[in-house]
């Protein structure tokens, strides 16, 4: 028997979150909410997903899902990481492209 999936969220709708939550929803994992800076940015990726809603409080992201993606770019991780409550038992991913030498 197959054990229940985890929910998965994205805070930031670029390129890297549209593919990875496009990609991840194919293979049958619950993309349940995504957040931007403007609603329309966030309501175009969860218009590819059914059952995934569009916000732009990322809270929101972060209380509906398991695993949370951040996927803004490089210099605001850190800014969008501390303005939210994370709780206990979530799980967070972050798409830094930034390379250390």
């Amino acid at each position: 028997m197959k054990g229940k999936l985890s929910s998965i969220g994205f805070i930031g709708t670029g390129t890297v979150a549209t593919s990875l939550a496009c990609a991840l929803h194919g293979k049958g994992y619950p993309v349940v909410a995504v957040a931007s800076r403007t609603y329309a940015s966030a309501q175009k990726l969860a218009e590819f997903i059914p059952c995934c809603q569009p916000y732009t409080d990322k809270q929101r992201v972060i209380d509906a899902s398991d695993i949370i993606f951040i996927t803004t770019p490089d210099d605001v991780i850190s800014q969008v990481v501390g303005e939210v409550r994370w709780q206990t038992g979530k799980s967070a991913v972050h798409c830094s492209g930034g390379r250390h030498k």
